[in-house]
């Protein structure tokens, strides 16, 4: 075992997933004619890859949906927040996003199911409940008061990593 292969194993050891790391094991298996162990390394190292990929693709796409969204092209927006959802089944904005505007098309079940999905998802996303409990509060739903009660502790205990910390930012977000 050389150095570096012996550095990769350790590095992976302490971080399974380390991309550098991967790919240097199996640059070196490869190297060293053992094609089956450094496939195993290789193909872990494109499948993380391709998870980022589609990860940026949803950001982006979701991106898009905001600008659609505050141009007022909401069907184009709910498609690309419905497409950033496709690429990244986990991302929690782009379903709020989506909740969003299904909620200002008028489409209030479909918008309680992306909501739902959004907290599901980021049980901590303080707007994901707001938006949801405006949207059964205008259903006459009871248990709308329990959502926002539950949006407005979590925007004043829980930290928002893009700022604000108010009701206010809470609203102007929906």
């Amino acid at each position: 075992m050389t150095a570096a292969e012996d550095a990769y194993r350790q590095a992976l050891r302490i971080n399974p997933n380390l991309r550098e790391a991967l790919y240097g094991l199996g640059t070196i298996l490869k190297g060293q004619g053992k094609m089956s162990q450094a496939k195993d390394y290789l193909q872990r190292v494109k499948s993380e890859e391709q998870q980022i990929i589609k990860a940026n693709q949803a950001a982006a796409l979701n991106a898009d949906g905001i600008s659609f969204m505050n141009r007022g092209q909401i069907d184009q927006a709910l498609r690309a927040f419905q497409a950033a959802l496709a690429n990244d089944p986990t991302f929690a904005l782009a379903a709020y996003n989506a909740g969003v505007v299904l909620a200002r098309m008028g489409r209030n079940q479909d918008a309680v199911k992306a909501f739902r999905v959004a907290i599901q998802l980021k049980p901590g996303l303080a707007a994901a409940h707001f938006g949801l409990g405006l949207v059964l509060r205008q259903m006459g739903d009871p248990t709308a008061a329990a959502e926002l009660d539950e949006a407005q502790l979590l925007n004043k205990f829980v930290p928002n990593p893009s700022g604000g910390g108010d009701q206010t930012s809470l609203e102007s977000t929906y």
